[in-house]
C-alpha cells in the first residue's frame, strides 16, 4: 500500500468524456485525463508503492503493458530519472505519468 495514500486527498473520478480506464496490476480503476497514475492508484486503495511523490525516489516505477500512447510524454524529472533504455521499455513513474486515455500498467520493483 502507498505510504502516502492516507495523507493525500484525491478527488473522486468524474464520469463523462474526461474519464479513462486504468488497470494497475490487473485491477480496474477509473481516472481522469490529466491525473497521474499514482492519483488513480491512491484513490483506488493504494495499489502503487510511493514515497517522495516528486519523481526522485523511483519507488512508483511501472511498466506500461498497453496504452503507452495514452500517457503524456515523459518530461522533467521523469525524463531525467529514467534511463533511455527504461523509457524504451515503457517504464514510467506513477507519480509523474499523466493520463490522456486508457492504460494498463504493472508495478516494478522500486529503484
Amino acid at each position: 500500500m502507498s505510504t502516502q495514500a492516507t495523507s493525500r486527498r484525491v478527488a473522486r473520478a468524474p464520469s463523462g468524456d474526461q474519464q479513462v480506464v486504468v488497470y494497475i496490476n490487473g485491477k480496474k480503476a477509473l481516472g481522469v485525463r490529466g491525473e497521474t497514475l499514482l492519483d488513480v492508484a491512491d484513490r483506488a486503495g493504494g495499489w502503487l508503492d510511493s514515497q517522495c511523490l516528486a519523481g526522485a525516489c523511483g519507488t512508483c516505477v511501472v511498466r506500461v503493458v498497453e496504452g503507452a500512447e495514452n500517457l503524456l510524454p515523459a518530461e522533467g524529472v521523469e525524463a531525467i530519472l529514467l534511463e533511455p533504455e527504461e523509457l524504451r521499455a515503457q517504464h514510467r513513474l506513477g507519480c509523474q505519468a499523466r493520463l490522456a486515455g486508457d492504460v494498463r500498467v504493472e508495478s516494478l520493483p522500486g529503484r
